[in-house]
């Protein structure tokens, strides 16, 4: 979701990547940076929970859900199930958030960078913790983390 940054990287990376978007805005403002630059992550216009992920024929799939949680929660609760009752994906995905290191006033989930509740409800465990550099809104001025977790079933 969004720019398209993290597909680009994976791609960058040497990794078979797609990006998924919702927005057709989005995905053009990613083909254009993908045509710009050369590096095809893959941009598609899709509902990320509605979308046929076993038509990807992924082996060892990594699943980013962008996002701070406020925002993100909802396409997790959507996405997480559908991919984990999928035969050819419910071994071992990973499933990165991003998180926040500080908490809104108001925010639902205060654990776990924000996405506590969704870990414990989908027996997901923390695996890695990466933070970078990122600027999301103005009451996020500090770094994102971005939490790799897998379940443990």
């Amino acid at each position: 979701s969004g720019d398209g940054r993290i597909a680009y990287c994976a791609k960058v990376a040497g990794l078979e990547s797609y990006g998924i978007e919702i927005d057709e805005n989005l995905v053009s403002l990613e083909n254009k940076i993908s045509s710009n630059t050369g590096v095809d992550f893959q941009p598609m216009i899709a509902d990320a929970t509605q979308f046929d992920y076993a038509s990807l024929e992924l082996s060892k799939p990594i699943f980013f859900i962008s996002g701070l949680p406020e925002v993100g929660e909802m396409l997790a609760n959507n996405v997480i199930p559908r991919i984990t009752s999928m035969q050819n994906l419910k071994t071992n995905p990973i499933f990165v958030f991003s998180g926040s290191h500080i908490m809104r006033k108001d925010s639902r989930d205060k654990s776990k960078w924000g996405w506590g509740k969704v870990m414990e409800y989908y027996n997901l465990e923390v695996i890695k913790t990466v933070t970078l550099p990122t600027y999301w809104t103005v009451d996020q001025p500090v770094d994102t983390p971005f939490i790799f977790t897998r379940t443990m079933i």
